[in-house]
């Protein structure tokens, strides 16, 4: 009776030490990154949103910090799609990243800034809506005289 007591206890000591064992591997991955312009001095941008999608369609977001960094964690090995997005830049949409258990992986991306009537206007304008709506005032009333002048012109 004492070897079975003996023997019960260690198989059940031997459960618990794999039990721990097992319990510590991770199970989950993490996708980790920064996101800059397409400029010679590689700006960050903050508030990119990022979209891991896994092959269920399951989706996966967060925002870029004010370095341009990201981190998505709790990721289930696999593969997946890494879009990012912000008004201004063109979309990039599809980078294959695969996520390993424990794995921590960094993804650099890089955004092009597009080039709108907004972004052709002086940076003073970004300050100050005022100094644009006088300056749009402005350019209604010009357009009016002279529509104006040519309709007199023509009599």
């Amino acid at each position: 009776m004492k070897r079975f007591c003996l023997i019960l206890t260690l198989c059940g000591l031997w459960g618990i030490l794999l039990t721990a064992v097992f319990a510590q591997v991770p199970r989950t991955g993490t996708v980790r990154g920064n996101i800059v312009d397409t400029s010679e001095a590689q700006l960050p941008i903050e508030g990119v949103l990022v979209v891991m999608v896994d092959a269920s369609g399951s989706e996966h977001e967060t925002l870029t910090d004010n370095n341009g960094d990201y981190k998505i964690s709790g990721l289930t090995p696999g593969r997946y799609l890494l879009s990012i997005y912000r008004a201004g830049y063109g979309d990039r949409t599809g980078k294959r990243v695969t996520v390993v258990a424990g794995g921590d992986h960094y993804v650099l991306m890089k955004m092009t800034k597009k080039a709108g009537l907004i972004d052709l206007l002086p940076e003073e304008f970004d300050s100050s809506p005022w100094l644009f709506l006088l300056c749009l005032g402005g350019a209604f009333v010009l357009g009016y005289l002279i529509g104006r002048t040519s309709r007199r012109s023509d009599h």
